[in-house]
Order: C-alpha cells, then structure tokens, then sequence
C-alpha cells in the first residue's frame, strides 16, 4: 500500500472510529451509508486497524520495559539485526561495532549494507516488582500500580548482505502426471465428402509479335486438374471467372493485342472444363459460379449488340451468345450458378460458395451469419468472427483461396504488380460441418495431404 492509500485509509479509520466510539455510537449500517462504502468494509476496517494498533502498543510496551534484539533472514544472502528497548537499558550499544558485537554477527562472512538509530518516547507502567529465580523456579511478586512513565525507546538497526553470496536456488515443485489410456475414437472418414474449390482461372491471351502470351498460369492449372483425379471429389465448384475477357469491357481501353483472341480463350476455357469433368468422373456434382468477368457478355449484349438478346440457338435452347453454349456446359453436365452477384451454391447449411462477397476475408466475416468462401480478389486470405447466442458460442469463417492467373503483371488491373497469390482450396463436410483447407502454389508447386505436387 502507498504512503497515500495509507493515509487515505488511517483517515477513514479515524472517521469510523468517532462513529463508532463517539456518543452518536453508531451502528456499522449507518456508518457505511454516512461514509459511502459497504457495512462490511466498514467493520474490517475498524477491526483491522484496532487489531494492528493493539499489536502496536503491546510492542511499545515490551520495549519500553526491557531491550529486545532481533534477527530477521531475508533469504540466505540478507538478514536484518534490530536491537530496541528502552533508553537506560540500550544506552550501552552506541556503535554499529557494538550492535554486530552483540548480536554475535560474523563480520567475515556479512557486511553491513545500512545502518539508522532511531529514538521516540514511549510509555512504561508503574510496577512494583520483587522477583527471584531459584533454579529456574520464579518467586516473589509484580505489582501493577496503575501509573504510566514516559520511557524513551531507542532502535538500532543494522540491513547485512552475504560478503560471498550463496547460489539460490529456486524452489521447484515436481509434479507427477499419471497418463490416462484414451480408447481409439472411430474414424469418420466414412462419413465426410470431399469438395474441391477452384478460384478464379482468368483464361485468356493477348498478341505479342506473332505468339499468343496467355494470361492464365497452365502450372496451376494442372495441379487441380491433378487433385481432382486423384481424389474422389463429391463437388467440384468453380467460384468464376474462368475467362477473362479483356475484349468484351469498357472498364479499360481495348487494346489492339486482344483482338482475335475471343475464340482461343472460349476452346482453352471448354477444353479445361472438359478436363475436369473427365478427372472428377461422371458423379461428381460441378458448379460454375458466374463471375463479374463472364458478366461482361450480358453487358455487351445488353450495351452493344440489344439485338442479339434473347435469341435461342436451335441444338441448345439458350442464347447464342450464353456460356452453356459458348462452352458446351450442359454436355459436361455442369450446372451453371448465374444472376451475377447473387449466384451461390452450398455445400452444406452452414457452408456457402460466392465469386464476389467483398474486397477481403475480414469484410466477409463482418457481413456474414455463414462460413464463405469466395472468390474474386485473387488473395489467399482467412479470417473468422464469433457469434455469441446466450450460452453458446458460434465461429464464422471466411476464405479466399486464391486464383490460377498469372502472378506477373500481365492480367489487366489498377496496376502491374498487384497483391496476388496462387491457390485452391478443399473441404471435408458432412451434414454437421466443414473443414476448410487452403492449398497455396508457388511456381508450379503445391504440398498437400504430406505430398509434393508438381505441374506436368
């Protein structure tokens, strides 16, 4: 406690005192409403202080009557020796040679560190005594005359520190642990399903002197194609923009080197659609999520050619310029998640999948009451909140995955060297939840499931 909080509490001991003591002889009830504090702290107050003075004014007593020495062992390096009684008893211990004379202190093994004197007025009770021992027997008498004399007290005290100082050790508790034995836990592998999530592929190309430069990553590309076939997958879903198309937008100028390049990117996005299919088998359920990127056909459409809009083809009956038939999906059987931004799909009642649901994971999490995984901002990102509902606790999770485009600046955007990393992710569910494992790619590699992929 310091000085202050000392001083405040003496005070307040004082008030409580008067109360209490007083003539008003107040009950602790009303002296804690009066003080503003409990009953209670009022009445520990009081005797905790009431006992310490009592202890106080027996010490006083004691010393005023005859010299009391001391010794008090800090630990195996520091003791203290206090020597106090009263002055016409102590009078002949002046020095600090005398006090470590006295105390019978080894001055080649301590050294004095302090040293004070103090001296203060004490009180001593008027006795009339005439005692004598006879071995070890006591006989005579103590009289108590009722009087009190003022005797003054006198401390010599002296702090000792270790001249070579002993190692100390500290103190350790061993603690004993007994192993329990642990039943082995049934294997739930019967019971999950295996999704695999494809971000964003950005398939597509641009003119460079006579060679077609792509701007999706085949490296990465070939590494899900990989997972997929040697898994057996029960959902594949492509989270969009699977084709970039830099020649359908007005958001950026149309450079000259994507001309032409439309119908090279439409057959390498089937070709690798088809390849996934064909990896995954005929069971697994595919979906395709459209992405702000694909959307760009329907604004096209919409801004540019209105007079295309609606009309069917005769094989497949939707529009000409649709993906299903621009990418044969139906033929895949791959069912295709439109309406960009609202197409989803489910994984499960707590798992959903989007192409655009915000600018980073954190965002995500904010505006969700779901686990999502989305794609778009060709981050590998994952943050979480925790939903509190009474007594029970709920964790929503957020992932970004990643992409499958280029890392190297050559995929249109705000500018060249942007925030991008490779990736895919897979998920283990069942009706009752989900994991979420997120598979960064670095240059062609990936490790997953303790094993090295490598691009072919």
């Amino acid at each position: 406690m310091g000085r202050h909080q000392r001083s405040d509490s003496e005070n307040l001991v004082k008030k409580i005192t008067v109360m209490r003591e007083g003539p008003a002889h107040m009950g602790w009830n009303e002296i804690g409403k009066t003080l503003n504090i409990s009953s209670e702290a009022a009445r520990g107050l009081y005797r905790y202080y009431r006992k310490r003075q009592n202890r106080r004014n027996e010490e006083e007593d004691l010393a005023a009557e005859q010299e009391v020495l001391r010794e008090v062992s800090i630990n195996e390096n520091e003791k203290i020796v206090e020597l106090k009684g009263p002055a016409e008893k102590v009078a002949r211990i002046t020095t600090l040679e005398q006090l470590l004379e006295f105390a019978h202190v080894d001055t080649t093994v301590w050294m004095v560190d302090r040293f004070v004197v103090n001296k203060w007025e004490g009180y001593r009770k008027d006795k009339e005594e005439d005692v004598t021992f006879t071995h070890g027997v006591m006989d005579g008498y103590i009289r108590d005359r009722g009087g009190l004399f003022i005797a003054p007290i006198i401390q010599i005290k002296a702090w000792l520190i270790r001249i070579k100082p002993v190692a100390l050790m500290p103190a350790v508790s061993f603690v004993h642990i007994t192993p329990h034995k642990y039943e082995p836990r049934e294997k739930l592998g019967g019971d999950l399903n295996i999704a695999l999530i494809v971000p964003d592929v950005h398939i597509g190309f641009f003119k460079q002197e006579q060679e077609m430069v792509p701007m999706h990553d085949r490296r990465a590309m070939d590494i899900v194609l990989q997972v997929a076939s040697d898994y057996v997958i029960d959902k594949l879903i492509l989270l969009g923009d699977v084709l970039d198309f830099p020649e359908l937008t007005d958001k950026y100028r149309r450079a000259p080197v994507f001309e032409g390049m439309l119908q090279p990117s439409l057959d390498v996005a089937a070709q690798y659609l088809a390849d996934l299919r064909y990896a995954c088998g005929p069971e697994t359920e595919i979906d395709y999520i459209v992405g702000n990127h694909e959307d760009r056909i329907l604004k096209m459409v919409i801004d540019h050619l209105p007079q295309i809009y609606g009309i069917m083809g005769r094989k497949i009956k939707t529009e000409i310029w649709s993906l299903q038939n621009l990418l044969g999906l139906d033929e895949l059987n791959i069912h295709l998640s439109d309406g960009y931004p609202d197409g989803e799909v489910w994984i499960n009642d707590s798992l959903r999948c989007v192409h655009d649901a915000g600018l980073s994971a954190a965002k995500v999490v904010d505006n969700s009451d779901v686990n999502t995984i989305f794609g778009h901002n060709h981050r590998a990102e994952r943050d979480t909140r925790t939903l509190y509902v009474r007594n029970k606790s709920h964790v929503i999770t957020a992932v970004s995955p990643g992409f499958l485009g280029r890392v190297d600046g050559v995929i249109p955007g705000t500018k060249k060297r942007q925030n991008w990393s490779q990736g895919f992710a897979v998920v283990y569910y069942n009706d009752d939840g989900s994991t979420i494992v997120t598979v960064p790619i670095n240059d062609g590699t990936a490790i997953f499931d303790n094993m090295l992929w490598k691009a072919d």
